[in-house]
């Protein structure tokens, strides 16, 4: 990668991108959608979610069956991962 200037050469070897990733893994980020529509779910019915995601997968097609697959899935998993947390709403 050619840099025009040496300011920009040591800005980009000082970045992240140019550092392998040793042992560190990087998380999923959920949107506000996601988040906003998981705690809705759980405020709604939290004695049917549980920490399965085939239940969670069906308890979030009956309440919000109007939204995509992906949607769905990544609500179900989120409210899986909170129900194993145990974070109270």
């Amino acid at each position: 990668m050619e840099c025009k200037n040496a300011r920009t050469a040591l800005i980009l070897s000082e970045t992240f991108l140019n550092r392998p990733l040793s042992g560190q893994r990087m998380g999923r980020i959920k949107t506000q959608l996601i988040k906003r529509l998981t705690k809705d779910i759980i405020k709604q019915s939290k004695e049917t979610c549980t920490t399965n995601f085939e239940d969670n997968k069906k308890v979030t097609r009956e309440l919000i069956g109007g939204a995509s697959k992906k949607i769905r899935n990544s609500v179900a998993g989120y409210i899986t991962r909170l129900m194993k947390n145990k974070e109270e709403f």
